[in-house]
């Protein structure tokens, strides 16, 4: 009995040896990527590749580095710490306009992926005046269209206290403890903090601000010198995606997101209706334009620099060549 197991087994290891071997026929290059606030549905199309091995298929080792705030992921990246970085797209330009050697080369989400999350006993916006929200952090562009989001709905700048609270996980906790009365918090985040503590959704953040939230970043003189790996890791991830969009693949999808972020299924199967839903939160292509950084650039007052300075897209069109 016990060698049949152990002959089973051996079995096993032999077949996957070829396997192995042909999905390692190269040598991998390694690529350290820093994500901001810990693993969220934001990155899917991330996890999704490194579980459907299309990374390993483009001959990269992906590391994965989670940093609380967009403003210390791009220090990272200024740094060299890491090679490419997912960031705020405002968090990128405010880099950039203070001459940080640093591009855009594409969009990981086409709109901001939040919702904004009230405790249990406030029904309505008017109920938020004298009340503590909090933001990741008071100079991003989120903290900036939660205000436009508050204000479409009669609340005002000064009716509220708005505080920085760090990443995701920090303002789940305030909202868990009631430090906090509301916050906005990335999928499925916000369905548990529905499920767990009965906190109500009011609404998006994408309600007035239809752009681009989420963006890939790099250090443009590591970029200039590795445009091969650069494309490669574009073209892994937007395959990723385009596999994430097909409804054939939910059940997997849906898999990948608990595996990684330890989500119920049924958290995951909301987000999954979200993010690749009519008003899908996922980019899809990785696909980003002049007039999304320019809408950011209104949202900031203007600033010295035209929205092409932000972007260098030469990457993604490597990427897409070749992808069905």
């Amino acid at each position: 009995m016990r060698f049949a197991k152990l002959l089973a087994i051996l079995s096993i290891l032999f077949l996957a040896i070829p396997l192995r071997a042909g999905a390692q026929g190269r040598d991998l290059k390694s690529l350290d990527i820093a994500i901001v606030g810990g693993a969220s549905a934001t990155y899917w199309d991330i996890f999704a590749a490194q579980a459907l091995g299309y990374y390993r298929d483009a001959g990269i080792d992906l590391k994965i580095t989670s940093i609380d705030t967009g403003s210390k992921a791009a220090q990272g990246l200024v740094t060299s710490a890491v090679h490419l970085a997912s960031l705020p797209a405002e968090v990128a330009i405010s880099a950039i306009e203070k001459g940080a050697g640093l591009a855009i080369i594409g969009a990981e989400t086409a709109r901001p992926h939040f919702s904004f999350v009230v405790s249990k006993d406030i029904d309505g916006y008017e109920q938020l005046r004298g009340k503590t929200i909090a933001v990741s952090q008071l100079a991003e562009a989120g903290a900036t269209i939660l205000r436009k989001l508050l204000a479409q709905h009669g609340v005002l700048p000064g009716e509220y206290n708005i505080i920085q609270l760090g990443g995701n996980s920090n303002r789940m906790t305030g909202l868990i403890k009631g430090a906090i009365d509301a916050t906005f918090l990335s999928p499925p985040l916000d369905f548990r903090a529905e499920s767990e503590i009965g906190a109500q959704r009011l609404g998006y953040l994408y309600e007035v601000f239809e752009n681009p939230y989420m963006v890939y970043t790099v250090q443009s003189d590591w970029a200039e010198k590795n445009p091969d790996l650069v494309a490669a890791f574009l073209r892994a991830t937007i395959r990723s995606a385009r596999w994430l969009f097909d409804p054939a693949n939910r059940e997997q999808a849906i898999d990948v997101l608990v595996r990684a972020r330890t989500a119920t299924s049924e958290d995951a199967a909301k987000t999954y209706d979200l993010f690749f839903g009519s008003r899908a939160i996922q980019a899809r292509d990785a696909a980003i334009e002049p007039q999304h950084i320019q809408a950011y650039l209104d949202l900031r007052g203007g600033g010295p620099l035209g929205p092409d300075a932000f972007l260098d897209l030469r990457y993604r069109a490597q990427a897409l060549t070749g992808l069905q």
